[in-house]
């Protein structure tokens, strides 16, 4: 009998490992690395080991020997990919987790916004008979999380970057053979202006449903580091 609810969250590139590390606009390549590092770490946040739902952690295979002593010793689930690719990712998944649940939920990990109470709504969806498909159109227009109850080849088609445009990808949502609900809500971070949007958004006591103290101050040593860019 499969198992209900599989979440995987998926970086764009290698999160730890610092070698040929991509900058974030004029940011130190260590600053850089704060920023991904601590949008992949508030997943473990908002998705605890006791969550009702078991959780994937994808990382490049260049990050298997640089992961931080807290996550490794997390009891969480690593699996390690030699391409992050979205077409390679949905291979890999499809050959090891997609056939032992009922619904599957892959996640940006530079998506911000989203709360436990989103996710349960999500698979809430999914426990469905029905062929059911849910997408994130962030605020910032990209998708950020994908979830289904049962796989579509045509999936590959939404990511031509692993990071897709919303509208870029439209005609092939319309393809997906279906029931479609699609949500507004989160963003990416992938520019400064983004920054600027998390800056604020995260001055909010409502910030709190989807960003943990812990994490609060993680980004606080950030924008202390950047408040000329605030």
């Amino acid at each position: 009998m499969k198992e209900k609810f599989c979440i995987y969250i998926i970086p764009p590139f290698q999160i730890f490992n610092l070698e040929d590390y991509p900058i974030f606009e004029n940011f130190s390549v260590d600053f850089s690395q704060q920023l991904f590092a601590t949008l992949y770490k508030n997943y473990f946040e908002i998705l605890p080991e006791d969550s009702k739902y078991n959780v994937v952690f994808l990382l490049s295979a260049t990050d298997q020997n640089h992961i931080p002593e807290d996550l490794l010793l997390s009891g969480r689930t690593f699996y390690f990919v030699e391409s992050l690719s979205f077409e390679n990712i949905i291979a890999k998944l499809k050959e090891k987790y997609f056939p032992r649940y009922s619904s599957n939920l892959i996640i940006n990990s530079g998506l911000i916004g989203i709360t436990p109470a989103n996710i349960d709504r999500t698979f809430n969806l999914l426990n469905s008979d029905d062929n059911t498909f849910v997408l994130d159109r962030t605020l910032n227009n990209k998708i950020g999380y994908v979830g289904f109850n049962s796989f579509d080849e045509k999936i590959n088609g939404l990511y031509k970057t692993n990071e897709a445009d919303f509208e870029t990808s439209l005609a092939d949502i319309c393809l997906i053979n279906s029931n479609i609900h699609v949500f507004t809500e989160g963003q990416i971070i992938k520019d400064i202006n983004d920054f600027k949007v998390l800056y604020k958004e995260l001055s909010s006591k409502d910030s709190f449903a989807y960003c943990s103290q812990t994490i609060h101050e993680l980004f606080t040593n950030i924008f202390i580091e950047y408040k000329e860019l605030l």
